[in-house]
């Protein structure tokens, strides 16, 4: 790996800096909290914004994961991305450590907006992809994948992460749009540590992370898993 590779890979530049939202505040009024107790806590948060964003330092790769277009977790090269991705522009995300990635083609033709990469020894080991070529909402991911391994809270208060360890694969879901706001591609996790790896270690552990607008949302934002009828078959 050359020097300037080295040098992007532990260094961030400031696209998403600019555009990430910001957290909850941390004192609320009372008549807000009083509204978040009727959808549930406010998430705690473990120090990053995944699922929104990676945090390469958490990463762990370890075997050959799934692929979106050519590239393939764990056998794919910084240059296969850029390669693959052209014609985009790249900057370096300094907190994070992962390059983003930003298609330069109109969307209805690139099929994607945004990428951010982790890599490992030049081998990509994550992917961040806000795509439009992959299943929208959760009856297409059923049909793809399966019954996924878990489903649990996202970043905002109207998503939910639902993760297939063995497949290497989060889709993050909207529950009230019912559509896929992006996926991530990973090292794929054995069955006898999906309580106790990475991916669960970099989520938010309970809540809604903001007071909802419209508190007649269907399903409700207090449900940690809206879908859990639909995925058992009920």
């Amino acid at each position: 790996m050359n020097i300037i590779k080295l040098f992007a890979i532990v260094s961030i530049g400031g696209f998403l800096f600019l555009t990430m939202p910001a957290c909850a505040p941390k004192r609320m009024n009372i008549e807000k909290a009083s509204e978040i107790e009727k959808y549930g806590s406010t998430p705690t948060f473990t120090g990053s914004h995944f699922p929104y964003a990676l945090d390469c330092s958490r990463v762990q790769l370890s075997k050959t994961g799934a692929t979106w277009r050519n590239l393939t977790i764990g056998v794919s090269t910084f240059d296969d991305v850029l390669k693959e991705l052209s014609p985009a522009s790249s900057s370096w995300d300094h907190r994070y450590g992962h390059v983003v990635i930003e298609s330069t083609l109109p969307l209805r033709e690139g099929n994607w907006g945004f990428i951010e990469a982790c890599f490992s020894d030049d081998l990509v080991s994550a992917l961040n992809v806000y795509p439009l070529d992959y299943p929208g909402d959760i009856y297409e991911w059923l049909e793809k994948y399966g019954k996924p391994n878990t489903v649990t809270w996202g970043y905002f208060f109207n998503d939910r992460s639902v993760i297939w360890f063995e497949h290497g694969i989060l889709a993050v879901i909207d529950i009230d749009y019912q559509d896929t706001r992006n996926i991530i591609l990973f090292s794929p996790i054995d069955r006898e540590n999906f309580e106790n790896n990475w991916v669960i270690d970099s989520l938010p552990l309970e809540g809604v992370q903001i007071v909802p607008e419209n508190p007649e949302i269907t399903p409700s934002p207090g449900l940690e898993n809206p879908w859990e009828s639909i995925i058992e078959g009920e």
